[in-house]
């Protein structure tokens, strides 16, 4: 039985440098490459292979697409499934993130219902200066 488990073993490592040995959803991975097309290597201390639409990244961050064994925003939709866009006004994709596209993406989020943010400036959505008031 030694023999068929040491077989099955070499073959996987064989079947992983050439093919990728790659784990499916819940599969426990270590590294971002552990995990199939799709899933991504999510956790602290005990990381799964999961699928990122599901994750606390795409509810937060809007980082809702598995790419290379991690979870990033590939698209303006992505980001507006995240609080990052709701709340902050990040709803543009750039480089697998959510920022802050311009002065509309401001316009939407809670921040400017809420407070006033409406305005952006750099990745961040800012108050309007206010007229100053002449008596």
């Amino acid at each position: 039985m030694g023999g068929l488990h040491h077989w099955f073993v070499v073959s996987c490592v064989l079947a992983l440098m050439l093919t990728g040995c790659k784990k499916d959803e819940g599969g426990t991975c270590f590294e971002v490459t552990d995990c199939a097309e799709g899933l991504a290597c999510l956790g602290d201390a005990l990381r799964r292979c999961e699928k990122c639409d599901t994750a606390e990244l795409c509810s937060s961050e809007g980082q809702c697409t598995a790419k290379e064994g991690l979870c990033v925003a590939a698209s303006n939709d992505d980001c507006k499934k995240g609080y990052i866009c709701t709340g902050k006004g990040g709803c543009t994709a750039k480089e697998g993130l959510c920022v802050v596209g311009g002065d509309a993406d401001c316009a939407q989020s809670e921040a400017c219902k809420n407070d006033g943010y409406c305005k952006a400036k750099g990745n961040n959505c800012v108050k309007e200066k206010q007229a100053a008031v002449t008596p």
